[in-house]
């Protein structure tokens, strides 16, 4: 749409940009757009002037279009109200009537690049129109054969072996919103129809086993000694179990998929989920109880490992590296309790002569040489912190967390006092809030 906008010679300069082509040794070339871009602030507000300048010239007064892009459109979208519900009704009774009286299978899908209205909408010139193209003499798909493949309008690619068969059972039954219930022998049959893409994946080796020959040596399915089902449609596999009266028919003779066939891919999912992800091996070997897969295994395990619930479920832990032990564990050549962690404990019982008195235990462990000296108290941290100065030395740093709950009183106040005011200049560090595992070795 924006490219249909021509700007004025004078505005070109303003839309300028230096390229070169691709070439880093080439200077900068500069050009001027000859058309609207798409992307400027300016470009909304232009096509809409333009498109509604160009109905305001070539339309009636009363012209109903003329109403509705002037009313309706917001740049290239359109959205338009009417004034009595009746009227919409009417609006959504003609668009559904196209549908009603049109088979449905009769729409087909096409791409983009293949829709011959895209050349007036990509900017052709009128040179280029006049010239014979695939606006004037249709688009090349329509010389094709008939048996090309296209997709019918409103048909989602089925994401699921269930979903294929439901489709596939709908359009055999007849309308897709029919009342009557989809019955057993539907499904089969749109199984059997599925399978048939056999004709797409093995057509040579389809065409000499109906007259009756054997296929050729250099084919795929020779070492299968391949021959035709019951019905004269699908291809089986041979075999000498054609005897045994206890297997079942498709488990003496599984029919034939092709590895690569988008249908065989739905096959290995549905199973795959049937069986709630399990091994290549056991979900290969569930499938070989119907179909041969060429080359099955290796197959099922290319699908399992690009399956995200297989991964998740067969994944293992990953050991994180481990970082680099910090300054305070490598004091090798300073004296023992150097640097210092200390955590407090809860209440223990102490037996003192016939009575039982409750204490505190606090422990100070030297983070270097992991040396681990135990004191408890009644309800002065200070004193313990003062026997422990007097035994082992006054360390550089002490670390700790920020218990409330310890000593009695609370041990952030102490600490602190300590800190401030202590004359053996202790540095003490602190862990976060709520955040005791940030101790290590000394709060294990």
């Amino acid at each position: 749409m924006f490219h249909q906008v021509c700007l004025l010679p004078e505005d070109r300069s303003l839309l300028r940009f230096v390229s070169r082509d691709m070439e880093q040794l080439e200077p900068l070339s500069v050009y001027e757009w000859q058309v609207l871009p798409f992307g400027t602030m300016c470009s909304p507000c232009c096509a809409t002037f333009a498109l509604q300048h160009h109905v305001n010239q070539h339309s009636q007064p009363d012209d109903p279009v003329k109403f509705s892009v002037q009313r309706g459109f917001y740049v290239d979208n359109c959205l338009q109200s009417l004034p009595t519900p009746e009227e919409a009704k009417l609006k959504e009774l003609l668009s559904s009537e196209i549908q009603d009286l049109t088979d449905f299978h009769a729409w087909r899908y096409v791409d983009s690049a293949s829709n011959p209205a895209n050349n007036l909408t990509h900017g052709k010139t009128l040179t280029e129109l006049v010239e014979p193209n695939r606006c004037s003499q249709g688009p090349p798909f329509l010389l094709l054969s008939k048996k090309l493949t296209v997709h019918p309008v409103g048909k989602k690619h089925p994401d699921s072996w269930n979903d294929l068969l439901e489709i596939t059972a709908q359009e055999l039954h007849g309308a897709a919103d029919s009342v009557e219930p989809l019955t057993a022998d539907d499904y089969r049959g749109a199984e059997t129809v599925i399978l048939k893409v056999q004709q797409d994946s093995f057509p040579e080796e389809l065409c000499l086993l109906k007259a009756k020959k054997s296929v050729f040596t250099i084919s795929r399915l020779l070492t299968l000694s391949p021959e035709l089902d019951d019905s004269g449609e699908l291809i089986q596999v041979g075999g000498r179990l054609r005897r045994s009266e206890d297997l079942e028919p498709g488990t003496k003779h599984p029919i034939i998929r092709d590895p690569t066939h988008p249908t065989t891919r739905l096959l290995i999912q549905h199973f795959n989920n049937q069986l709630c992800h399990p091994g290549p091996e056991r979900g290969f070997a569930e499938i070989r109880r119907k179909y041969w897969i060429l080359r099955g295994c290796e197959v099922v395990r290319r699908y399992q490992h690009a399956c995200i619930d297989c991964r998740c479920l067969k994944a293992r832990p990953v050991v994180p590296k481990m970082a680099d032990l910090p300054p305070v564990h490598l004091r090798l050549f300073k004296p023992a309790f150097y640097s210092t962690g200390m955590d407090c404990f809860w209440l223990i019982e102490v037996k003192v002569g016939r009575r039982c008195e409750k204490r505190w235990g606090i422990i100070f462990k030297c983070l270097t040489t992991r040396a681990v000296h135990f004191l408890s108290s009644i309800d002065s941290f200070l004193m313990a912190l003062r026997r422990f100065l007097a035994r082992r030395g006054t360390p550089a740093k002490l670390f700790s967390d920020q218990e409330r709950e310890s000593c009695g009183r609370p041990l952030l106040k102490c600490l602190q006092t300590c800190s401030g005011s202590s004359p053996n200049r202790i540095a003490f560090h602190f862990n976060p809030p709520a955040a005791s595992h940030f101790g290590g070795k000394y709060s294990e």
